[in-house]
């Protein structure tokens, strides 16, 4: 979600040496709360470290359930951002992840939360995509056992992880009903780090900006929750070439600004963080709900 901390990024562009993030600085930061609270958060269940894909450490997820359901639940992942390969622990196990889980658990939902190989610098678009289908197949082919319901599913990407919804804005994806990104690259032709490592064709080919002339797109419910100040390089760009293209193909976006907040504000207790996830959870129940 953190990006790795990549607000570095324009240091790095200028071409200045970086220091290593302060460890405790970093856990504090990830360690987070979402800003929003549930009753019955406390009693949600979960099925930690479970395998999926290769199941190797890289390939594991954390599937949080309400804590009473007598059909199955609609499902959302939750899909991080990039990582460096030296961050002290993975994105499901921190504490923004987990209280997300048990915010959309006891909303209602089977909230997944797992390790996938988007990377930084160097994003790895190609193998984080195939982990995202990977881990759509695994939820739908342990559907009974996750209480779930395979035919109402929402991925849910966070900053760097926005390039992973492209896929589902391309061509339909069985299940998929909707798709959301809290401060995330939409569009990555103008990206200056993804420019060192993707060619002008894979730039526009992970970019959700590129396709929403598909069909597919016009007609893919899509949540947005831009932060006003986010100082992470070519983010608001992309994200404003996002909503213009949206606007001018007709699709169907919910857009929620918060002009004064930071990349990575779903932490921050303030009024306007507070609308914006009540808005998303609304926007998930009205999307999920059963055909």
């Amino acid at each position: 979600m953190l990006l790795a901390l990549l607000a570095v990024l324009a240091a790095a562009d200028a071409g200045t040496d970086i220091a290593p993030p302060d460890v405790n600085e970093f856990v504090a930061r990830v360690n987070r709360p979402v800003a929003l609270t549930a009753p019955g958060m406390d009693r949600v269940r979960v099925r930690a470290n479970q395998p999926y894909g290769p199941g190797d450490e890289r390939h594991r997820f954390d599937a949080y359930l309400p804590a009473q359901t007598k059909t199955r639940a609609p499902v959302v992942l939750l899909v991080h951002g990039g990582l460096s390969d030296d961050v002290p622990f993975r994105p499901k196990d921190w504490g923004i992840y987990r209280s997300w889980g048990r915010l959309l658990a006891a909303s209602g939902f089977v909230a997944i939360a797992f390790n996938h190989r988007l990377g930084f610098p160097d994003p790895r678009l190609d193998q984080a995509n195939q982990d995202v289908a990977a881990m759509l197949e695994t939820v739908r082919t342990q559907a009974k056992a996750l209480q779930a319901d395979p035919q109402r599913i929402a991925l849910v990407a966070f900053s760097a992880g926005g390039p992973l919804l492209t896929p589902f804005l391309r061509e339909p994806a069985p299940g998929v009903r909707c798709l959301a990104g809290f401060y995330p690259f939409l569009d990555l032709r103008p990206s200056k780090i993804h420019q060192q490592f993707l060619d002008a064709a894979a730039l526009a080919r992970h970019s959700p900006a590129a396709q929403l002339r598909n069909p597919t797109a016009q007609a893919m419910p899509f949540f947005l929750a831009r932060a006003g100040q986010d100082a992470i390089p070519d983010i608001l760009p992309g994200i404003d070439a996002f909503v213009a293209e949206s606007l001018a193909a007709g699709t169907p976006l919910t857009l929620l600004n918060h002009p004064r907040a930071p990349h990575g504000f779903d932490p921050d207790p303030d009024s306007r963080t507070h609308e914006v996830l009540v808005g998303f959870l609304a926007f998930l129940r009205t999307h999920l709900q059963p055909a």
